[in-house]
């Protein structure tokens, strides 16, 4: 895990075409599940939601992220792009279920996980 962390820097510098490009070829089930392209024509994996781990999950949102089908706004810029919604609100639901309620009171990585100075 601590390796995926510090690779995280250089994954935010890609452009979101080339870490889409990128995760579908390094992720075996991301290439299997097959892959969305946006109506800007920006390939971003799809792959099966049950199949992937916390990490993986994250990934995936962040290459939907990258993709800027729908930049800032809560819908898409293009109706086409509507499935990938749906994908990125069941990935995020599913994180958010199997991740984050999982590990809720657990800040290790979090800067008051030390407490105060006093």
């Amino acid at each position: 895990m601590r390796a995926s962390l510090i690779a995280r820097p250089l994954k935010c510098a890609l452009s979101g075409a080339a870490l889409a490009l990128c995760l579908t070829a390094a992720s075996p089930k991301a290439a299997a599940a097959g892959t969305f392209v946006t109506a800007s024509g920006v390939q971003v994996p799809m792959p099966d939601i049950v199949s992937l781990n916390c990490e993986e999950m994250l990934d995936v949102l962040a290459a939907i992220d990258a993709s800027g089908y729908r930049g800032a706004a809560r819908r898409p810029h293009d109706e086409a792009d509507a499935p990938l919604l749906e994908y990125e609100n069941r990935l995020a639901r599913t994180h958010f279920q199997r991740c984050a309620l999982i590990n809720r009171g657990t800040a290790s990585e979090s800067a008051f996980a030390r407490g105060y100075d006093e």
